[in-house]
């Protein structure tokens, strides 16, 4: 994280976070056996580097005082995300198939739309240090 400017014992803080790509699994719009399905994969992408805005209580380098406490709060702009939605060993006839693909991109379009309400994850974090 970044340090910003101090005002008594608040600061501002900037910076930058590294996100991570999460995994889930989706359902189809209607009810597939497993056999037709195969395994269906689920990945939840983000940006890389997650711009980070908040607010801090607390100086970890304060002179002549062994213990510290602080305090962040404040949220990680993560943008919109991006939902892929992959069937792999489907053995099933071409025209389940057929379906099942559409079904997939319809579902895949569903949770990407859900997800573009969640642009911003809050984080709040306390810390105690000791210096010695």
């Amino acid at each position: 994280m970044g340090r910003g400017r101090t005002i008594a014992p608040f600061r501002s803080e900037i910076g930058v976070g590294i996100t991570a790509t999460l995994g889930t699994t989706g359902a189809g719009v209607q009810s597939y056996s497993a056999a037709d399905v195969g395994t269906l994969d689920g990945d939840i992408h983000f940006r890389k580097a997650a711009p980070y805005f908040g607010i801090a209580w607390g100086n970890a380098l304060t002179p002549n005082k062994r213990w510290n406490v602080s305090a962040d709060l404040g949220a990680f702009y993560q943008g919109k995300g991006q939902v892929d939605l992959i069937s792999r060993g489907c053995r099933t006839s071409q025209a389940v198939f057929t379906v099942l693909a559409r079904d997939v991109a319809v579902e895949e379009a569903r949770l990407t739309n859900e997800l573009a309400d969640h642009k911003f994850f809050p984080v709040l974090r306390a810390s105690v240090s000791y210096s010695f």
